[in-house]
C-alpha cells in the first residue's frame, strides 16, 4: 500500500494501477480521495472487461473512464442530530430594546397551558388559594419545603428539590394571569350590552335584506317575516316577564297577559303587516266574565290571535312542554297560565280542578284550544275535540264562548313556505250556557259546539278568501266525544 501511494505520487494513475494490480482493491479508499466522491463501483468501470483481471488477459490497454461528478445528499438524520446534540453554539440575541419589559412577550401557549396545569394540580392538593379583589385576582401558595399531604408518603425524602423548581414555574403562571386583569362586573356588563347592540343591529339588516330581496323574489318575504315574528315574540316576551313581575307586585296579575298580548299586536302589526280583525258586535268579550273561550288552533300564529282578541281577566292553558322554553315559558309562568301534563292524565284532572276553583274564586276566565294542537290545514277544517275545555266549564258553571278564526292559509302556510301580509277575521259566537249540565252532558256539548263552529269556519273562510259561500251537504254523520277526549266517527 505504502509502495503504491510511493509510486502514485511519480506515475500516473493507469501506470500505478498496472504495477500494483494485485493491491487495487487496497487502493480503493486512496482513489475514492484523490477522486472525491467515487465508489469503487466507479473504479471497476475503469477496465473496458468490467474488472481488472479482464481488462489485463485480453492484453487491451484499459481506458480511463472519468464518470461524473455525483453528489451525494446529506444524511437527514445526521444534519437533524448535529442541530439538536453537537451545534451548541450560541445563537445572536438581538439588542435589548429598553422601551419594552423584558416579559413584554409571553410564553408560547403550549408553555402557558402547562403552567395553568401545574397550577391547577397545586389549587386540588390544597397547597394554592386563588382570591379576588378589585385590582383582579392573584394565586396564594404557601412554602413548598413541606411536601404536600399526596406526596408526604413516597415521595418525602426527594421532594424539596423539585418543588424548589416548582415554586419558579408557579410564579412565572402568576405572571403570567397578572397581565390580563380580571374584568370588572362594568367591564362585564358593557361587554354584553356592545354584544347585544351588534347582534341586534345585524339582525335588523338581515331582515331588511331580505325584505328588500322579496321584491325580486317572493320567497324571500317568507324568511323576512319569520325573522321579524320571532324577533317581535322575544320581545315581547321579556316585556311581559318584567310586565307580569311589576303587575303581580302591584296586585294586577289578572291583566298581564292582556298587556302583553296587546304589545305583541301592534308590534307584530308593523313588522310582518299581519292583522286579526275581531267581529264582536254583542261585546261578548268585554261583557261575559267569568268564561271558557275556546278556539281552532291552525298554526303558531294563533299566538297573534290571542294578542288581537284576548280578553283583558284572561289566562291561557297550555302544554306543559312551553314552561321550561326561554322567553316565552318565563312569561307564561310568571303572568299564571295553566300548565297540562297530556302524559299524564291525573295532573291534568288535578290542573282542571284547580283552574275550576280559581275561575270561581277570582272570577278568572281562561282560554283553550280544545283540538289540543295545531291543525295545519289548507282547507277550513277541525281536528276533533277533547272534552277538558267542556268538562271545565260544567265543574266551574260558566258559559262557554265559542271564537272562530278563517283558514289563513293564504297568510300562512309552512309547508309551501308562504308568509304573507293580510287581514283574518275572527267571529266571536254567543256565550253557550252550562248552568244545570253534568258530566253526562259533556259528550252532546262537545259535539254540538264542533258543529257550531265547523259551520261558522266554511262560511267565515269562504268570506276571507273571497270565494262563493258552499252549501252544506245532507251528511249528517257527525262526530262524537268518547270518555279518551277524543273524538271518533260513530
Amino acid at each position: 500500500m505504502l509502495a503504491f501511494l510511493r509510486d502514485l505520487a511519480k506515475e500516473p494513475l493507469i501506470a500505478s494501477w498496472q504495477r500494483h494490480k494485485r493491491g487495487a482493491f487496497a487502493g480503493v479508499s486512496v482513489a475514492r480521495r484523490w477522486w472525491g466522491s467515487l465508489s469503487p463501483a466507479h473504479m471497476l468501470r475503469w477496465l473496458p472487461g468490467g474488472s481488472p483481471r479482464q481488462g489485463h488477459r485480453a492484453g487491451r490497454p484499459p481506458k480511463l473512464y472519468v464518470p461524473p461528478r455525483v453528489t451525494r445528499p446529506k444524511s437527514r438524520g445526521r444534519s437533524v442530530a448535529r442541530r439538536l446534540f453537537l451545534n451548541n453554539r450560541p445563537r445572536p440575541q438581538p439588542p435589548p430594546n429598553p422601551h419594552h419589559h423584558h416579559d413584554a412577550h409571553p410564553p408560547s401557549p403550549r408553555g402557558v397551558l402547562l403552567l395553568l396545569l401545574l397550577e391547577y394540580l397545586l389549587l386540588l392538593a390544597g397547597r394554592s388559594q386563588l382570591s379576588l379583589s378589585k385590582h383582579g385576582f392573584a394565586v396564594t401558595r404557601p412554602s413548598l419545603s413541606k411536601p404536600p399531604p399526596f406526596l408526604s408518603l413516597s415521595l418525602s425524602p426527594r421532594v424539596p428539590r423539585p418543588l424548589s423548581g416548582l415554586n419558579a414555574t408557579t410564579d412565572k403562571t402568576r405572571h403570567i394571569l397578572r397581565q390580563t386583569p380580571t374584568p370588572t362586573p362594568t367591564d362585564t356588563m358593557s361587554a354584553l350590552l356592545s354584544y347585544l347592540v351588534k347582534f341586534l343591529v345585524g339582525y335588523f339588516a338581515l331582515t331588511v335584506f331580505f325584505y328588500g330581496l322579496s321584491l325580486a323574489v317572493p320567497r324571500a318575504g317568507f324568511v323576512a317575516r319569520v325573522l321579524a315574528a320571532y324577533i317581535s315574540l322575544v320581545a315581547c316576551a321579556l316585556f311581559g316577564a318584567a310586565a307580569s313581575a311589576a303587575l303581580t307586585l302591584a296586585g294586577h296579575q289578572q291583566i298581564s297577559q292582556w298587556v302583553t298580548a296587546r304589545s305583541f299586536k301592534y308590534l307584530m302589526y308593523l313588522t310582518t303587516g299581519v292583522v286579526f280583525e275581531v267581529d264582536d258586535p254583542r261585546d261578548v268579550l268585554g261583557t261575559t266574565r267569568p268564561a271558557v273561550f275556546i278556539g281552532n288552533h291552525q298554526t303558531e300564529l294563533d299566538v297573534l290571535m290571542l294578542g288581537a282578541m284576548f280578553p283583558k281577566y284572561c289566562s291561557v292553558t297550555a302544554k306543559s312542554d312551553l314552561k321550561h322554553m326561554p322567553f316565552l315559558g318565563w312569561f307564561m309562568r310568571l303572568s299564571g297560565s295553566i300548565f297540562i301534563d297530556r302524559k299524564n292524565s291525573k295532573d291534568a284532572r288535578e290542573a282542571m280542578q284547580g283552574a275550576a276553583q280559581e275561575i270561581r274564586a277570582k272570577r278568572q276566565s281562561v282560554y283553550m284550544f280544545p283540538e289540543g294542537t295545531r291543525s295545519y290545514t289548507k282547507e277550513p277544517a277541525l281536528l276533533p275535540f277533547k272534552k277538558g275545555a267542556f268538562h271545565l266549564a260544567v265543574q266551574a258553571g260558566v258559559p262557554i264562548v265559542p271564537c272562530v278564526v278563517a283558514n289563513y292559509s293564504h297568510v300562512l302556510y309552512l309547508k309551501s313556505l308562504i308568509f304573507n301580509s293580510g287581514r283574518i277575521p275572527i267571529k266571536v259566537l254567543d256565550p253557550i250556557p252550562t248552568k244545570d249540565l253534568t258530566s253526562a252532558d259533556v259528550d252532546e256539548l262537545t259535539r254540538s259546539t264542533r258543529e257550531l263552529m265547523l259551520k261558522e269556519l266554511v262560511v267565515l273562510s269562504a268570506k276571507a278568501k273571497g270565494q262563493p259561500i258552499p252549501v252544506p251537504s245532507a251528511n249528517n254523520s257527525t262526530p262524537k266525544a268518547v270518555s279518551s277526549g277524543v273524538d271518533t266517527k260513530a
